[in-house]
């Protein structure tokens, strides 16, 4: 796998940039291991089996800043392991990785950055929620190298122009053993590692102008050639041409606006043609202690399952609050996703309401609750799943922590077409999982 040459190389580089050019340059590292037990790690209504999971976490971060060079990387692993062999082992990992270098001083910049971490299998799910079991996940990695002019037509102006190359792969486990978010290649021919390929060349043009102290005018275009296939085989490449104008505007000093509006046209080798609107709008601001946003974007995002683009819009809103001993954050997020394939038009629209809160007990002991819901449904079929959690966190030091944790999960699936399963059977009938953690992690 890439990662596997792109981590030392990028730590090579961090090591040697300080020797050569000076700067800034910090290390951590640390190591984390739990003992969590699982009253139904199947996920199955039927027949609930419960385990012992063993997680051993590795975490390693780098950081340098000096001279035309820029590098960063973190890390952290999660190593399942479990007792009674009622599941499989699994080991997901989360890594991001960049290298910006100014190989022109003003001119001419490079970066290369590597990004590997677990989703699930259907994109139509959003972002992974946290703590969630590592059932219905695969693990993907993307790689970006990007090479650009930036050009200052005036002293309020800046014209950039580059190429951008991305490399995004999705390992998968077709039955048998599962090693889903696995590093390391696997004998035997159930396992296939990187049996989802897509690449992109892009060619981008973006000129910002600051008008004002207050406002600063955008507009962008890029040029698309996506290379790829379905996993049924079909042909999902395509060219996509995006053209977007807007702005940033500084309402109050606390209070920012953003859009940006365009069309994205989008021609597919298969023969058939889109147009969508391509928009960002974005509105943050704060009051005291409290904090608001607003947000609503239409673009696009990779589909595991199809191996298509699909159209996603999201509109979010949130509301963050301090006070002298605690944090509240609530937030509401409603999620439309639609495909151009013929086999995915169906429109899915999914409303994702969250709540999070955290009180200090003493300096040193924090609990913290939080709950979120996931509501998919299409005009075929629906889907919902349902998390809690609750726990104890104390700091034995300024790296190092032991914590207590509670996490629940309810998933009706009874409706959620099966032909993704690769290899895991989805109860009919709506499941919950129970998982008590005890954690302790040493920085050094």
């Amino acid at each position: 796998m890439r990662t596997l040459l792109l981590i030392p190389a990028f730590c090579l580089i961090l090591l040697y940039a300080p020797a050569c050019f000076g700067g800034e340059f910090t290390f951590e590292a640390g190591a984390g291991a739990g003992l969590e037990y699982n009253d139904n790690v199947s996920e199955s209504s039927d027949n609930p089996e419960p385990d012992f999971v063993t997680h051993i976490k590795p975490v390693l971060k780098m950081y340098y800043q000096g001279g035309r060079v820029y590098g960063e990387i973190n890390y952290r692993g999660d190593y399942q392991l479990h007792a009674v062999n009622t599941d499989y082992d699994d080991f997901s990992h989360w890594l991001d990785a960049q290298v910006r270098g100014e190989l022109v001083e003003n001119l001419f910049f490079l970066e290369i950055k590597e990004e590997l971490q677990p989703v699930y299998r259907s994109a139509r799910r959003g972002d992974l929620t946290e703590g969630d079991t590592t059932n219905d996940l695969i693990s993907r990695n993307r790689f970006t190298v990007s090479p650009y002019l930036t050009l200052h037509p005036s002293e309020r102006a800046e014209l950039r122009l580059g190429y951008r190359f991305t490399d995004s792969r999705y390992s998968r486990n077709l039955g048998g053993q599962d090693t889903r978010n696995s590093f390391l290649p696997q004998s035997g021919s159930d396992f296939y590692f990187d049996t989802d390929i897509s690449q992109q060349h892009s060619f981008f043009a973006g000129l910002s102008h600051q008008a004002t102290d207050r406002l600063t005018l955008s507009a962008n275009m890029d040029a698309t050639r996506w290379i790829g296939e379905s996993e049924s085989g079909r042909d999902t490449s395509y060219w996509r041409y995006t053209a977007q104008i807007g702005g940033t505007y500084e309402v109050a000093e606390d209070t920012i606006l953003k859009i940006m509006a365009g069309p994205a046209y989008t021609i597919y080798d298969h023969g058939s043609t889109s147009l969508w609107p391509f928009v960002t709008a974005e509105l943050s601001w704060k009051v005291g202690r409290s904090e608001f946003g607003l947000s609503a974007s239409m673009d696009f995002t990779d589909d595991p399952e199809s191996g298509e683009s699909l159209q996603h819009g999201a509109y979010n809103i949130f509301w963050k609050k301090e006070f002298d001993r605690s944090r509240l954050h609530l937030g509401f997020g409603y999620h439309t996703y639609e495909g151009d394939l013929s086999s995915s038009q169906y429109l899915t629209n999914a409303y994702r309401p969250f709540v999070n809160y955290s009180y200090d007990l003493t300096d040193r002991l924090q609990f913290t609750a939080g709950a979120s819901l996931n509501m998919a449904e299409n005009p075929s079929q629906g889907s919902s799943w349902a998390y809690a959690n609750a726990g104890l966190k104390y700091e034995l030091d300024e790296k190092s922590w032991v914590s207590l944790s509670y996490r629940y999960k309810y998933a009706d699936l009874s409706n959620q077409s099966k032909n993704w399963n690769y290899g895991r059977s989805y109860s009919e009938s709506p499941y919950s999982v129970n998982r008590i953690m005890l954690e302790f992690y040493f920085g050094f």
